[in-house]
Parts: structure tokens; C-alpha cells; sequence
């Protein structure tokens, strides 16, 4: 990975991205990675690089076990704490922090179907603390439409190995087409498909888009 991914800001966001996943991992809190870096995870792990462009922000989708009452505090401490995250000023659901001059951008996300067509945020409360999170357009199908990634972090001798859950090729799909519903952007459809075209065998696409389907 040294070689292939030089000091840069999405590599900056990429290590972190990592720190995340494992922290959440550890604390027990049921969280996925979505959005963007999907496509990216998905090749990086199966084919050990990947050409699809870095994105600069990590979204988290909080899962309903991860949305209880309990955890919400423990994520919370976890983001101001372990992770070092501030609250954004404008923006309820977003974390920033800096590493070495790179800004970095954490959404927290629900899979829960907005309220009123214009009402996205959704804010959840916790033994003694609350979080907002936003609704993820077509997170309410999203069901077990999950699979884990496997990447090694090579760092001279010494690799480390991080397990990430992401949306698999029915639930990224889905996640992906319904936000177009909501706005136009180009980064969605080269997303997608970079993801048919390199991050996923296109039969095994199909196969389970079929068997979804029934």
C-alpha cells in the first residue's frame, strides 16, 4: 500500500477511514461503510489496488443496534475521545478533524426512511447524550444486503489486517440509484459504474440482483 497509495489526502483519509472501521469494531457498535468508498474498498480487496478516485469524506451508516440507547453514549465518546472528532458548526450529523493539515469529514448515517420528503436528519438520544444522523435514501431496504471486506495494511514488515462492512452489490446498487431521487450528481453514476465495471465480477452482479428480486 506504501507504494501503490503515495502521502497524499485521500491517503490520509483512507488510513483513517481504517481507524474508524476499527474503532467502531471494537466498541461494538454495527456500523457500515457506504457512499463512495465502496467501489474503492471492494477492488482494493480483491485485487490488492484499485483506480477509482478516492473520496475525501467517510460516511457511516449506524445500523438499528448500533441506534440504541447504549450505544449511542459510546459512540459519542468514541468521536470526541478515541477518534478525536469535533462536531461540524453546520452540518448536525458531520465530524471534522485535521491530520497533518488534511481535513477530514466523518457523516454518520441511519438506514431509516426520511419522515417528510424534506425532513433527512433524525436525531436519536442516548442514557445521557443524543446524536444525529442522516437518512440514507433507500436505507430502509438495505436489510442483510451486507458483506464484509478484507484489506492488509503493509507498513515495511509488519501488515496489519482490517475487516470492513460495506453494502454488497445489491445493497450498494440500491443505495446508489435512490439517492437519485434526491439530486443530480455525476459522481454517483461514475460510481457505479466503476463499481460493475472493476470493484465486482458482473455474473455475480446479476446473480444476486436476481435472486433479490424473487
Amino acid at each position: 500500500m506504501t507504494k501503490n497509495f503515495p502521502p497524499s489526502r485521500e491517503r490520509t483519509v483512507l488510513l483513517e477511514l481504517f481507524a474508524v472501521a476499527q474503532a467502531l469494531k471494537k466498541g461494538g457498535i454495527d456500523a457500515v461503510v457506504c457512499g463512495g468508498w465502496v467501489p474503492f474498498l471492494k477492488q482494493l480487496a480483491r485485487d490488492s489496488q484499485t483506480s477509482h478516485s478516492m473520496s475525501f469524506d467517510i460516511d457511516v451508516l449506524l445500523r438499528a443496534r448500533a441506534r440504541e440507547r447504549e450505544c449511542v453514549d459510546r459512540i459519542k465518546a468514541l468521536l470526541s475521545k478515541s477518534l478525536a472528532y469535533r462536531p461540524d458548526k453546520d452540518t448536525a450529523f458531520r465530524y471534522q478533524k485535521t491530520i497533518d493539515g488534511n481535513p477530514i469529514q466523518l457523516d454518520l448515517l441511519a438506514d431509516v426512511a426520511r419522515i417528510k420528503e424534506d425532513q433527512a436528519i433524525l436525531k436519536i438520544g442516548g442514557l445521557t447524550t443524543s446524536l444525529c444522523l442522516c437518512c440514507v435514501d433507500g436505507g430502509e431496504d438495505l436489510n442483510d444486503h451486507i458483506e464484509t471486506v478484507q484489506i492488509n495494511l503493509r507498513d515495511r514488515e509488519n501488515v496489519e489486517k482490517f475487516e470492513i462492512a460495506v453494502p454488497n452489490a445489491v445493497g450498494f446498487l440500491l443505495l446508489k440509484t435512490t439517492v437519485g431521487h434526491y439530486r443530480e450528481d455525476p459522481k454517483d453514476a461514475y460510481d457505479i459504474y466503476y463499481y460493475c465495471r472493476y470493484s465486482e465480477n458482473s455474473t455475480t452482479i446479476q446473480t444476486m440482483l436476481a435472486k433479490s428480486d424473487g
